[in-house]
């Protein structure tokens, strides 16, 4: 493992983070068999629907269909949220959400 950054998994969410200690992103995935209170700022987590993420967000939000499908991203003052949907309707789901500094395994 890098000195420089290290990956902590803990059920169904993945934190990055430098050795430092500062956290440089986060990604929220599928379910876990135990509940994880893990939620945006405004309360938005897996499962929350578009509807939500519209009233929650209002105009800094954006859903379109991407590459990898239906999906969404909010840009805030201090940075971005973006994941993907199960559809893009109001009634769609939240599948997964990321933010800040995250490339993925």
């Amino acid at each position: 493992m890098s000195r420089r950054r290290r990956l902590v998994r803990l059920a169904a969410w993945t934190l990055a983070s430098v050795a430092i200690g500062l956290l440089a992103g986060w990604y929220l995935g599928a379910a876990s068999p135990t509940k994880l209170d893990f939620k945006t700022e405004k309360g938005i987590t897996i499962g929350s629907t578009v509807a939500a993420l519209r009233a929650a967000y209002g105009t800094d939000l954006n859903v379109a269909r991407g590459e990898q499908g239906p999906g969404y991203n909010i840009t805030l003052s201090k940075g971005i949220i973006l994941g993907q949907l199960d559809d893009l309707e109001d009634t769609g789901k939240v599948k997964n959400i990321q933010a800040g500094n995250f490339c993925g395994e």
